[in-house]
């Protein structure tokens, strides 16, 4: 997500600190507030992933795996 709006790669644990927010604001008011704090660097972690998902240089997108993994 921030990826596409933002040009920012969140490290891992940032991006599950995301996913989280996503999550919970729905039953949030508009009138709440949510802080993530975004550290680290997500293109240091696509090796990580890449390896995760089974993924070597000539196989499919890594975005599009990943679409695919989370269903």
């Amino acid at each position: 997500m921030l990826a596409r709006t933002e040009g920012i790669i969140p490290a891992l644990e940032s991006a599950h600190a995301i996913a989280e927010v996503v999550k919970r604001a729905p039953q949030m008011k508009k009138s709440d507030v949510a802080i993530v704090n975004v550290s680290g660097r997500g293109d240091k972690d696509i090796g990580i992933m890449r390896e995760s998902l089974s993924l070597d240089e000539n196989s499919g997108s890594l975005t599009q795996t990943a679409r695919e993994f989370a269903g």
